[in-house]
């Protein structure tokens, strides 16, 4: 039986036998016990949490367990959802196919045909047109030895582009 006063409580008890009550009046003592109980609780929660997060950083799970299958589970998250959300800046950069206008349209025997914009070329004179076609072709080709080449003209009669015949000396 319990008896409640507002300084502390008393367990009237009696033993087996006995018709003498015995008293305790020590109300810090049981809350002291509940109070040390809770800590030492939350303190084997806490501690099993960490060990769980231990093992998951040593990976010291069996394969086909449970927790190997949830580690498992979380890289996979992570590697397919962060990007979502996580800008990591690492997007191919943009490239243009075509920088200087030149194409390589097709091979011809020891020849290559190279087709370049016109815009590449500011000669007007055969020999200058020539220059220009050579210092383009050149960075991407090495040494080269230009055959010939004709203007390509759209269908007003402007010269879009040059075709040029180019080989490699040897």
């Amino acid at each position: 039986m319990y008896r409640a006063s507002s300084e502390f409580h008393v367990l009237l008890a009696s033993r087996p036998g006995s018709s003498k009550p015995r008293f305790w009046a020590r109300p810090t003592l049981r809350l002291q016990l509940q109070a040390s109980f809770r800590r030492t609780t939350l303190k084997l929660g806490m501690s099993r949490v960490w060990q769980t997060i231990r093992s998951y950083i040593w990976w010291t799970h069996e394969r086909g367990s449970f927790h190997y299958d949830v580690m498992v589970t979380l890289i996979l998250l992570f590697i397919f959802l962060t990007p979502r959300w996580i800008n990591f800046k690492d997007k191919p950069t943009e490239r243009i196919p075509h920088q200087t206008g030149v194409v390589v349209v097709v091979p011809h025997g020891d020849d290559f045909i190279y087709q370049i914009d016109a815009a590449a070329v500011e000669g007007d004179t055969d020999a200058e047109i020539r220059e220009d076609l050579v210092r383009v072709i050149e960075p991407i080709a090495g040494e080269i030895v230009l055959s010939h080449y004709e203007a390509v003209r759209d269908s007003t009669g402007h010269i879009k582009s040059y075709r040029a015949w180019v080989s490699r000396p040897y």
